[in-house]
């Protein structure tokens, strides 16, 4: 991968920032000019990772070789009308004089049942017969196409992270720059245009809001509930084992790990599937940009913040637990409970008797008055209020 040298680039103004591009890129658009022809190239990619950009450098990188460019959209087109465009443009391209020549681009294809996908593969296989090169794009939700297209060589949103962290990281101070955007294209991009160096001044404002815009991708409404409840806990929880993550909300962690794994690389999903490192896991300001993105999943986010808040307040990791309370609805409160061993129990607290509301979590196993010293007065100086509040006495 290159870096170049450009004007001015947005976001924060700067002349002179250096921008990244893609080598996987690079090296789709030079094997394809060594041996054209049948290729189909598949992309299935998170939005907001960078897989627009790099479907950009693409059709930049074909018409620098003089390849004519070929495209379609078909995003927001349901699965019926979108099947029998792409019927009609497979047939109209395969006509044309330029064909053999020309590298055509897909985009957007719906989620679509079996015989709507089937109709699709012809249409694409079609074209990849009478062209140089077909590059067919679409989210996971519509994964089901690439994956009936057993020839097609494809990319996931991990293989573009991945591509860019190695780059990242092996340029002076670079590491630092590939752990908080994670390889994430626009993260890259932000801090680029707004002049900052790695490990050098606090991050700009800007790196937070676009952390906060894409955890919101992340967490898209097209997703399964499920899918978005362990996604908000992983973010709210920052890091931990996916088994116990899936576990807290009711889940299988087979049924997700390896998913997560190469479509979401903000959610640092270790390689072996066993562990788990998300982006602002050791950045509160990262957690409190993305409150905003849990709230808007609903019912979804509300359990994955009341899990989290639980998770976190057993850890003792209090002021991460209390950013987690934020995004529940209505704003929780946790009750801890200090036992005279020093074990801590915790729960939601809820209206109830004796003005300290009830109890809702497990039941700490020793009874006996807490006392604010020692190890339990930091602990208990340390509770953010009012999301905390420190029952001091026999278990409630």
């Amino acid at each position: 991968m290159a870096d170049r040298t450009s004007g001015k680039t947005g976001g924060c103004g700067t002349e002179g920032a250096l921008r990244f591009e893609f080598t996987l890129a690079r090296r789709i658009v030079s094997n394809t000019a060594a041996c054209p022809g049948h290729q189909i190239i598949g992309l299935c990619a998170e939005p907001g990772i960078g897989g627009s950009k790099f479907i950009e450098e693409l059709k930049a990188g074909f018409a620098r070789e003089k390849f004519p460019v070929r495209f379609r959209n078909f995003g927001a087109q349901e699965p019926e009308r979108a099947t029998r465009a792409l019927v009609r443009f497979s047939n109209g391209t395969v006509a044309e004089a330029s064909a053999p020549r020309a590298v055509v681009f897909l985009e957007g294809l719906p989620p679509s049942d079996e015989a709507h996908v089937q109709r699709q593969v012809r249409a694409i296989r079609k074209v990849a017969e009478g062209c140089a090169a077909v590059v067919v794009a679409v989210l996971p939700e519509a994964e089901q196409l690439l994956e009936e297209l057993e020839e097609a060589v494809t990319l996931t949103t991990a293989d573009l992270a991945m591509d860019l962290r190695t780059t990242l990281e092996a340029r002076p101070g670079g590491r630092t720059l590939a752990h908080v955007t994670r390889g994430a294209q626009p993260l890259v991009e932000c801090l680029a245009a707004c002049g900052w160096k790695e490990g050098l001044g606090p991050l700009p404002p800007a790196y937070y809001k676009r952390c906060g815009v894409a955890v919101g991708k992340m967490l898209r409404d097209t997703l399964s509930p499920d899918e978005q409840m362990i996604r908000a806990f992983m973010v709210l929880v920052g890091k931990g084992s996916l088994a116990g993550a899936a576990s807290a909300l009711g889940l299988y962690a087979e049924d997700y790990a390896y998913d997560l794994m190469r479509l979401a690389p903000l959610l640092g999903v270790s390689a072996d599937l066993s562990t788990y490192d998300a982006l602002g896991s050791d950045d509160l300001q990262v957690l409190s940009a993305c409150l905003g993105a849990v709230r808007d999943v609903g019912r979804a986010g509300e359990v994955a913040a009341s899990k989290a808040m639980r998770l976190l307040a057993q850890r003792g990791d209090f002021l991460r637990a209390s950013l987690a309370a934020e995004a529940a609805r209505p704003r929780a409160q946790v009750l801890v409970w200090v036992s005279q061993r020093g074990q801590v129990a915790t729960g939601e607290r809820r209206p109830g008797r004796r003005g300290h509301g009830g109890w809702s979590g497990p039941r700490p196993r020793a009874a006996g008055q807490a006392r604010a010293a020692g190890p339990h007065q930091a602990l208990v100086s340390s509770l953010p209020t009012p999301e905390f509040t420190v029952w001091q006495g026999p278990a409630p």
